[in-house]
Order: C-alpha cells, then structure tokens, then sequence
C-alpha cells in the first residue's frame, strides 16, 4: 500500500471516527503523524469520550516515545 493510498484511508474515515467512541488500531508500524492527518476525526472522537486500543511495533521514533512517557495517562 503506497503513502497516497494511506492518506486516502484516513481522510476516508475521518467522519466514521468523528462520531465513534471507539477505536482499535492494529499496524506493523506507527507514527504519530497520522494523527495530523485524522485531526478533525479525532477531536470528535474525543469529544465523544473515544476509547481507542493501537497495537503497534515496539519500535517507536524518538519524538513518539517522548509524547507518551509525557502523557497524563500513564
């Protein structure tokens, strides 16, 4: 699957995600910058009091890392 193909899933699924409460997220790879691009669907997942569940590698870049050892939910 090629990085345009990616985009067009998130951008595809903002609305759905926008009135969910709940997310499960299962990839070989993650970066947070995917955030970036389903920000509108996430603040209404927020707003919704979303649970979301990301099984991901355990390889995480610096700045990832950095952002969940910083996060309040920990």
């Amino acid at each position: 699957m090629g990085k345009q193909e990616i985009i067009n899933i998130i951008r595809d699924t903002k609305p759905e995600l926008a009135v969910s409460v709940r997310y499960d997220r299962g990839v070989g790879f993650f970066s947070a910058s995917w955030l970036r691009l389903a920000a509108k669907g996430m603040t209404g997942f927020a707003a919704n009091s979303g649970r979301a569940r990301w099984v991901t590698s355990p390889i995480l870049g610096e700045a990832d890392w950095e952002a969940l050892q910083e996060s309040p939910l920990w």
